[in-house]
């Protein structure tokens, strides 16, 4: 996660190019990868050897496609890291800059480390977004906090996701009542 962006008189606003931020993803799914057992390597065999043979890409470039699958990547695309949305940036951190004259210099670049959805369990990705904005609102010093690594919390636990899903459903629930 990017604090700040850099080039900023450049280019508007580059928050992190989009590979640079698939890139920690493939070195997780390649952790993953090496873990697995040399026992399946039999049954998926015939199907690499068929994809050399087929698609005319290396073996590396193969493998890519394979990592970046085991990743959630089907393609890369520029993205707002805070609203998804495609080919755009975050327009209030812009105009900030912008209205402040800030240079590309001046934009500090700063990477955090915070807990990391574990790969394959991506149907919780909501609610790992959930945990970590709450442990940041209810944190004393909540910059402090971001900066030290969250805490130097690494992952979440089952019951720690379970906590704000509760939380969300009973929400919800009084919101749905109220309408």
């Amino acid at each position: 996660m990017t604090l700040v962006a850099t080039n900023v008189a450049a280019r508007g606003l580059d928050i992190n190019d989009p590979a640079d931020v698939a890139k920690p993803a493939g070195v997780e799914a390649a952790e993953i990868i090496n873990q697995i057992s040399d026992s399946v390597i039999s049954a998926f065999k015939a199907a690499a050897e068929d994809l050399l043979n087929t698609f005319g890409l290396s073996a590396v470039e193969l493998l890519s496609k394979a990592l970046a699958k085991a990743a959630g990547y089907s393609e890369i695309k520029s993205r707002s890291l805070l609203t998804s949305m495609e080919n755009c940036v975050t327009p209030s951190l812009f105009r900030y800059l912008r209205t402040n004259n800030t240079k590309s210099k001046e934009v500090m670049r700063k990477t955090i480390k915070c807990p990391r959805q574990p790969l394959g369990s991506l149907q919780q990705c909501g609610f790992y977004v959930l945990r970590m904005m709450k442990d940041f609102v209810i944190n004393e010093d909540s910059m402090r906090w971001l900066t030290s690594n969250c805490g130097g919390k690494t992952s979440y636990t089952k019951d720690e996701i379970n906590e704000v899903r509760d939380e969300w459903a009973q929400y919800i629930t009084e919101f749905m009542k109220s309408t």
